[in-house]
């Protein structure tokens, strides 16, 4: 499962990965932000909605939070990773 975390300035992006990671100890930062995206991949085990819900919003203004959201991974996403581990290139890495 993945969150996504909107913080349009970036100039708290080290309390933005603390936090969530205070919310979801295995939430893993996926890629750098982009535009003050942040995407972090999280153990679905992790997540029970009611409470990241209650957290998130309870916070969110301190935090500075735009928007947030989750996402399911998708089956390509699964099969790129799958793929990745085992040696091959990830097509969308090549230039």
């Amino acid at each position: 499962m993945r969150a996504v975390d909107v913080d349009k300035t970036l100039e708290n992006s080290a309390q933005v990965k603390e936090w969530i990671t205070s919310i979801f100890p295995s939430a893993s930062l996926l890629e750098d932000p982009i535009s003050g995206t942040f995407k972090f991949e999280i153990d679905r085990a992790d997540v029970v909605v009611s409470e990241a819900f209650k957290q998130i919003v309870s916070r969110k203004e301190e935090i500075g939070l735009a928007d947030w959201g989750f996402t399911e991974t998708t089956l390509e996403e699964v099969f790129l990773k799958l793929s990745h581990l085992h040696g091959n290139e990830n097509p969308e890495e090549r230039t």
